[in-house]
């Protein structure tokens, strides 16, 4: 490309930016005054100082009672109602901070028509213990990304609040009520969930809580009792989990029937703290669905994707291996095939671990690098009564515990590509017949024997 060409080109961008910049003063220019270097906040005042705040929606109205103690909703029983959002709330509208003045006092080339606030939607008072009542309205709302256009009752300056303080804002109150389908926990506080128990369409999972041996902190124990693994458990489940809270009220007084939650779709069984909760949930119209707990009785509505998690097959959940067991607690693995037998000990602890076949002896990293592979047996699929198989196991994988007890995994071949295995002789999963070669190889490679074919 010639000189002359890239400095067209260069040009040609400078152009459009240019442009873009234009339009953007324009646009802003159009909307009022630019952003005012220091803002003096809408509203500042101690939350002690205030004794009551009135709220009157175009729709709702909403008086709250403030008391060292908590707030207290006026003529409407508290019970029910989250203390935390509505302290968010008073905190909010006594520390009011505006995006931007749009237009001062003094400019009077404007109509408080024109945003909304010669009949605002909504009015909030502010009672304080001593002095006069202080008064701000809300006008219209920008369409595009939900701030509002504010103004103090005895000021015509006209102010721009922010989507979020707007949301908080015109809260309904119902949308201050407790959604909660059971009590919130935080992420670091997993160890008060004992159990989960989901069943979905007929079908039933459920992670339990526990000390195992496979050093997994929840396994699976319905339908099949096998380890998870913790990662993929907890951004499959526990994230999403720690998320299902609805976002809006319906009623605490309708029949159940009228949204389906007589027959639901899924049921939730949560044990937290030894205490057990329940909640139901059915399809709505769109990407939502209707959902109650059977502790309140209050049905909600909630966005279908924080339900998502509960539709997966537990499949999803599985750890990489149908079977797993701490290297420190094995003694022993034996492997049995065609008659034969072949043995590594186990024995001490830590870093220290060493396996030993034969004359052979291995370290940690080594005994930990044949640990992982000979327990790297994937499901293919779930066993079915199609798959039965009456045949002899092709060969079997014994894990001594130092505990004393034993594991046996037996590998039954159900076709060329499938084999069905047994753990303590129940059989719920299939794998490849690939990873019985593997087995046998990786068997073969650190005892320095080979199988009779």
């Amino acid at each position: 490309m010639s000189t002359i060409k890239k400095w067209n080109h260069v040009l040609s961008g400078l152009s459009i930016g240019l442009v873009f910049l234009l339009l953007f003063l324009l646009f802003h220019s159009s909307q009022g005054h630019l952003d005012s270097p220091e803002l003096p906040p809408i509203t500042d005042f101690p939350v002690s100082s205030i004794n009551a705040i009135a709220i009157n929606h175009s729709t709702d109205s909403i008086g709250l009672i403030l008391h060292p103690t908590g707030i207290e909703l006026l003529n409407q029983a508290s019970d029910g109602y989250s203390q935390q959002k509505l302290s968010a709330l008073v905190y909010k509208i006594c520390h009011l901070s505006a995006l931007r003045i749009i237009h001062p006092s003094q400019d009077t080339d404007y109509s408080l028509s024109q945003y909304g606030l010669d009949t605002p939607s909504s009015s909030i008072s502010l009672i304080p213990a001593q002095g006069e009542t202080m008064r701000f309205y809300l006008g219209n709302k920008n369409p595009i990304d939900g701030s509002c256009y504010a103004k103090t009752e005895h000021d015509d300056t006209v102010y721009l609040i922010s989507p979020d303080d707007t949301s908080m804002l015109t809260q309904s109150l119902s949308q201050l009520r407790i959604l909660d389908l059971y009590p919130p926990l935080a992420a670091d506080q997993l160890e008060k969930l004992e159990k989960l128990q989901v069943t979905c369409d007929g079908r039933t999972w459920s992670i339990l809580r526990g000390a195992d041996d496979s050093g997994s902190l929840y396994h699976l124990s319905e339908p099949v009792q096998l380890p998870l693994d913790w990662q993929t458990a907890y951004k499959k489940i526990m994230e999403p989990f720690l998320k299902l809270v609805p976002d809006t009220f319906l009623s605490d007084f309708a029949s159940p029937s009228e949204y389906g939650l007589d027959h639901p779709s899924i049921t939730l069984t949560a044990v937290i703290d030894g205490n057990e909760y329940v909640s139901y949930f059915s399809p709505a119209d769109g990407d939502r669905w209707y959902c109650m707990s059977r502790q309140t009785s209050q049905i909600c509505s909630i966005p279908a994707g924080l339900v998502s998690f509960m539709t997966q097959d537990y499949m999803e959940f599985l750890s990489n291996s149908v079977y797993s067991r701490n290297l420190a607690d094995i003694s022993s693995l034996t492997l049995s095939k065609n008659g034969e037998s072949q043995e590594i000990q186990i024995s001490g602890d830590g870093i220290y671990l060493e396996g030993r076949a034969g004359n052979q002896v291995y370290d940690y990293q080594m005994l930990a690098d044949f640990h992982k592979h000979i327990t790297a047996i994937p499901a293919a699929g779930l066993m079915e009564s199609s798959d039965i198989v009456n045949t002899a196991p092709f060969m079997a994988l014994t894990f001594t515990l130092r505990n004393g007890q034993t594991d046996i995994l037996e590998f039954l071949p159900v076709s060329d590509r499938l084999c069905a295995i047994s753990v303590n002789g129940n059989i719920d999963f299939l794998t490849y017949t690939s990873v019985l070669r593997d087995i046998v190889t990786y068997f073969e490679a650190f005892t320095g024997k080979s199988f009779d074919d």
